[in-house]
């Protein structure tokens, strides 16, 4: 029988194909701890390997070039790797993880003792024979082959610790001394026990358990072959995971240090990276040595070293105290602002390392406005903030950007007496003060009342008060984002509503002055960059501030002082310097032209203010909550078939930029809120047009269903007529195989209307476009005549939503089952499986 056209291709090709059917992985965290996630890593391999013995055989290379194996399986990987010594060679990476899941043992066994077939154990007898090292350690290797016996009785009295890791020795110690090539060896999942002798490579301790009365001697916790093996593997490595679950008892942690000899990870010379714990930091010889307190980072660790990741698991910052600030100032650069709280707590010397990174961008947390159950106790946090700027006039020297909440207070603050009276001295300073332009705050009557109603409201609810004094500590504020709740929003409730949840933001409500306040009287506003409001309503002094460059708008917000259609001509040409704009926007609202919000700046996108922008970027989300006006519930307001979206709105709201927009993004993030698909409501969305009219135009970014449908849409407008010809670059997002007629178009209009037409950027998504992965492989001739005509064309990918890794930088991939798996690739298989040939019959593979 003919072989099918796919087992007809190379090995190199099917390599490949191989190499992509390994699975994609998540980390899981169970209480701080790394632990194994889903076990079908490797399960589309599998099935493939099932299919016939070529493929068995490209699947093995394939899987074993990068293994991992469960702690507990060790000995079936070794029993590949001797039946197939080709391999060995290829494997750089090894990881071993916990497997202490049921799923991960044999069947009724919890430890997964080793499973001694014929002639594996002489197959692993000559393996040890033939290494260079101590004829009694030789000997203890070979004893414990066999010592799981023992050590299975042993596991049903008291010793239970020496049971459980000395079963599967043998088998990791032969597993370093077989892989010649191995470079990267990731231990994270395991605790200390398992590898006693990296914690001896590690602490140069040798402490020891006595069955029965669990006494600590200065002798070996293992036998000496397993510290061999690892002294054959450790030159080789360039890149080492040690285990982060640090057992923590009295056995190890308290154990015996033989402190004189200090040669810690001293064998493994050529190593590069390095992942370990705190906990060993703690108990490194020498560390609370004041007099090793310069010298043993460079003594400890190799001169190769070039990434140190020190994985936290508590708050107890305390081992850290003797690293170099340099060291210490890159991981507080990886800290959140807890770590770095407690990381300033550990002693004097940190505090000045940790507040630097804490204080330049102060984060006060805010809420997931859609998560259930939120309460507002981060509305609080802005009172103590005031007060440590208040009193450390260091810290508010070094603040360059800010994000906060204002609200409500959960509960009643009061300040204490000893600092209303520098509140009073500050909110008396600006009120009184007699420098140009304090006229637009009103009389000395006027300011003097202001100030006295200014400093008793700080005993009130409402913080907003406190978001004044802050702004005049903030000499050097770079970027401001805040967030105004008003008193009646419920965080317990789900969803917060777009209508009432949010309360203005006036700056003189906060300052005085009336709608004429100058807002460069303020400190912490003169310098400030890029400026980021969630609030109800936003009066025009925020967007005259002297530095503003960049805004970010929500849907939400309305200009204070705009009519029911226009704003007045005093507002217009207001915002001179003002070159980015962001601006979340509702669907519904934006490119249907609804009108019941009134004139919002990005609800209806009145952009008359800002005509000075080249820069705008909106996202569209197609899902917002309304009060019912008659019902009083909240009601989900979005595009449907029946309820279609047109740009031709969108296009009209852009109209006051056509002298100035160089650059227009339109983005639809792929989930709104992590809740619903956001993308799906492009369908229900009429393509653009009539943007040939932005002269200055010379970038786009917008999804291909508002530029391009099909050749056979219903409404088809010349590319012309859709585009201008000052186009340099265009991103299309979410494209599909029918772009290239979007494509041939563009190309055809080249000479005559798209001279400046340079780039074309295709961003494909794996959670949206029927031909993600496909374009990379197209054929169509129309790439080459891009190419031809000088148009680069990029082929960019967006993963979707894919959980980012540890921030720890732990790597395992948790895999499970794999030694099983590779286990079966060594049995025969059927060549006709039942169901497996028509289907290779059926793809059509030209060779």
């Amino acid at each position: 029988m003919e072989a099918p056209p796919i087992l007809r291709l190379p090995d190199e090709i099917l390599l490949r194909i191989s190499a992509r059917l390994v699975n994609p992985f998540q980390n899981v965290r169970a209480e701080k701890l790394l632990e194994e996630g889903p076990t079908d890593y490797y399960h589309d391999l599998n099935n493939v390997a099932l299919l016939c013995r070529r493929l068995s055989s490209i699947v093995r290379e394939v899987m074993l070039a990068d293994p991992v194996v469960p702690f507990t399986k060790l000995d079936r990987l070794v029993r590949v790797y001797l039946e197939y010594p080709e391999l060995a060679p290829k494997t750089h990476s090894l990881e071993v993880v916990c497997g202490f899941k049921e799923s991960l043992n044999q069947k009724g066994d919890h430890h997964g003792w080793p499973n001694m077939v014929s002639g594996f154990k002489d197959e692993c007898i000559d393996t040890i024979r033939k290494q260079t090292m101590d004829e009694k350690h030789k000997s203890d290797w070979i004893s414990d082959l066999d010592g799981w016996k023992d050590d299975y009785e042993a596991s049903r009295g008291s010793d239970q610790i020496v049971a459980d890791f000395e079963a599967q020795d043998p088998y990791f110690g032969l597993l370093l001394v077989l892989l010649p090539n191995l470079q990267r060896l990731l231990l994270g999942t395991l605790n200390t026990t398992r590898i006693p002798a990296l914690m001896d490579l590690l602490w140069e301790c040798q402490p020891t358990v006595l069955s029965g009365n669990m006494s600590v001697t200065h002798e070996a916790w293992h036998h000496g072959y397993l510290m061999d093996a690892f002294l054959t593997a450790a030159p080789r490595l360039k890149q080492l995971e040690t285990p982060l679950h640090w057992t923590n008892h009295g056995f190890t942690m308290k154990s015996y240090h033989n402190t004189p000899d200090i040669k810690m990870l001293h064998p493994f010379s050529k190593l590069q990276s390095l992942t370990i714990p705190v906990e060993i930091i703690a108990a490194m010889p020498g560390s609370k040595d004041v007099v090793m307190e310069e010298l043993w980072p460079t003594i400890l660790f190799p001169a190769t070293l070039e990434h140190l990741d020190i994985v936290v698991g508590s708050a107890d910052m305390t081992p850290l105290v003797n690293l170099p600030n340099e060291i210490l100032l890159n991981i507080a650069n990886h800290l959140l602002a807890t770590d770095l709280c407690n990381l300033a707590r550990t002693c004097n010397t940190l505090r000045p390392v940790a507040e630097k990174e804490l204080y330049q961008n102060v984060v006060v947390p805010s809420p997931q406005t859609r998560d259930r159950g939120y309460r507002p106790d981060f509305i609080n946090r802005i009172c103590p903030l005031v007060i440590t700027l208040l009193n450390r006039p260091d810290l508010a020297k070094i603040v360059r950007s800010v994000l906060v909440c204002v609200g409500k207070r959960s509960k009643t603050f009061t300040p204490e007496e000893r600092y209303m009276a520098k509140y009073d001295k500050i909110i008396q300073a600006f009120c009184s003060e007699c420098s140009s332009g304090r006229d637009s705050l009103g009389d000395n009557y006027i300011r003097l009342r202001r100030s006295r109603a200014w400093s008793s409201s700080l005993r009130d609810k409402s913080t907003k008060p406190w978001l004044g004094i802050m702004l005049l500590l903030l000499h050097n504020l770079d970027a401001l984002s805040i967030t105004f709740f008003s008193s009646i929003v419920d965080f317990a409730n789900d969803p917060v509503c777009d209508d009432c949840s949010y309360d203005t933001c006036d700056l003189s409500e906060l300052f005085g002055g009336g709608p004429n306040f100058d807002p460069y009287l303020v400190p912490g506003l003169r310098k400030v960059r890029a400026l980021n409001l969630l609030a109800r309503a936003v009066s025009m002094p925020w967007f005259q501030l002297p530095s503003l460059q960049s805004l970010l708008l929500w849907p939400h917000i309305t200009l204070l002082g705009a009519g029911a259609y226009k704003l007045p001509e005093k507002l217009l040409y207001k915002t001179p310097k003002i070159k980015e704009i962001s601006a979340m926007c509702w669907t519904r609202c934006l490119l249907d032209g609804e009108a019941q919000w009134g004139l919002g700046a990005t609800g209806l996108l009145a952009l008359e203010p800002f005509r000075s922008a080249q820069s705008v970027t909106l996202y569209l989300h197609n899902n917002v909550y309304r009060h019912g006006m008659s019902t009083g519930m909240h009601d989900k307001v979005f595009l449907t078939a029946r309820q279609p979206g047109d740009c031709a709105a969108l296009v009209a709201r852009l109209t006051p930029l056509i002298p100035t927009i160089e650059s227009l993004c339109i983005q639809f993030p792929e989930y709104a809120f992590g809740r619903h698909k956001n993308v799906q409501c492009l369908r229900n969305i009429e393509t653009l047009s009539q943007l040939q009219h932005f002269k200055c135009l010379k970038y786009i970014s917008i999804p291909q269903p508002l530029l391009y449908k099909s050749p056979a849409s219903r409404i088809r407008r010349p590319i012309t007529k859709v585009l201008p010809a000052s186009l340099e670059s265009i991103c299309v997002t979410f494209p599909t195989l029918e772009i290239r007629g979007l494509l041939t178009e563009l190309l055809q209009c080249q000479i005559d209307h798209f001279r400046n037409l340079k780039e074309v950027e295709l961003e494909t998504s794996i959670d949206c476009g029927e031909d993600f992965g496909v374009l990379d492989g197209d054929d169509h001739a129309i790439w080459d005549d891009l190419k031809e005509a000088g148009i680069v064309v990029y082929i960019t990918h967006d993963p979707g939503d894919v959980k980012p890794e540890w921030y720890e930088g732990v790597k395992a991939k948790n895999v499970g089952k794999v030694a099983d798996w590779i286990e079966t690739l060594d049995k025969p298989e059927e060549p006709d499986i039942v169901g497996f040939t028509p289907f290779w019959d059926g793809v059509n593979v030209d060779i």
